[in-house]
């Protein structure tokens, strides 16, 4: 699929013949926490240009963060291999809002990593094993195993020592966490954020 934006200025015109690295834009419904993470040194990739779309004045409801990827691919040329993600959380939105985001995410060949409950829990995999049906759902509650396995955790100061030399252990406790890859998102716990992460790696 390749798209083609109605106003581009010279700086976003990329030559297609030579154009590396490809580009993986992120649409998170968080303002901080997500956008630490994604940013953080041992996810670059000399291969992959990374651009986060954080919430900003609090928009972060589902509908928020597709027009954030609808309003970027308006006005940039982008590449068959170019990859759109969005990046949002279970716990506070009705289902109903997922289906009409699911939809909307097909429709234009968008890619979901939803986590149920939290993107915390996506951190809390890199220190130890979550079971799909373990109580996490307490506001703080994965905050505070988090701090109990790490000594801190300060959601907008994350440190990265604490997720660099485990982020390929995370990955696999996520894919054993997602045992119906099938379903739009997991409806008990479990996060998909595994994927965007490989896709960054191109693993």
């Amino acid at each position: 699929m390749t798209l083609v934006s109605r106003e581009l200025n010279p700086l976003q015109k990329r030559e297609s013949r030579f154009r590396s690295p490809r580009l993986i834009i992120i649409a998170t419904e968080g303002e901080v926490t997500e956008k630490q993470y994604f940013e953080m040194r041992f996810l670059r990739n000399s291969k992959v240009k990374l651009l986060i779309l954080e919430t900003t004045d609090g928009r972060s409801a589902p509908q928020y963060v597709i027009e954030r990827l609808d309003e970027y691919r308006k006005k940039n040329e982008l590449d068959k291999d170019d990859h759109m993600w969005i990046v949002i959380d279970r716990d506070r939105w009705k289902e109903k809002q997922l289906i009409n985001l699911v939809e909307n995410i097909q429709k234009n060949y968008y890619k979901l990593a939803l986590s149920n409950p939290r993107f915390e829990l996506w951190l809390l995999l890199h220190h130890r094993d979550v079971k799909s049906d373990e109580n996490l759902k307490g506001r703080n509650k994965i905050e505070v195993e988090i701090r109990k396995l790490t000594g801190e955790f300060n959601k907008g100061n994350l440190k990265e020592e604490h997720y660099m030399e485990s982020y390929q252990q995370a990955i696999l406790r996520a894919r054993i966490l997602d045992d119906n890859p099938s379903e739009s998102w997991q409806k008990r716990n479990g996060t998909r954020v595994y994927q965007v992460i490989e896709d960054i790696l191109d693993l």
